[in-house]
């Protein structure tokens, strides 16, 4: 089921074993969209989680508009392994 501007949410995308939040973030600037993103995702996937999605495996994806530097990776690799987060970025070129 995919649905967009649900709860707030962007995009939401949930399969049988999944719940895929998508933030969208027009920065250019891969580490601003992370940090803009990444309050809202967090509360959005976390902070009144129903009965029914708590059985689901949650991820968390910011989406801007360009590919990340080898320092971008680097900063999202440690959120990631420091907070263990459910945390991706994609790049949707406009």
């Amino acid at each position: 089921e995919i649905s967009c501007e649900k709860d707030f949410v962007d995009i939401t995308v949930e399969t049988l074993s999944e719940r895929i939040l998508y933030e969208i973030k027009s920065d250019l600037a891969p580490r601003t969209v992370l940090r803009l993103a990444l309050g809202q995702l967090l509360e959005y996937g976390f902070y009144s989680v129903s009965e029914a999605n708590s059985r689901l495996c949650t991820r968390l994806v910011a989406v801007g508009r360009t590919q990340l530097t080898k320092q971008d990776q680097a900063y999202l690799d440690a959120l990631r392994e420091t907070f263990n987060l459910p945390l991706e970025y994609r790049s949707v070129p406009i």
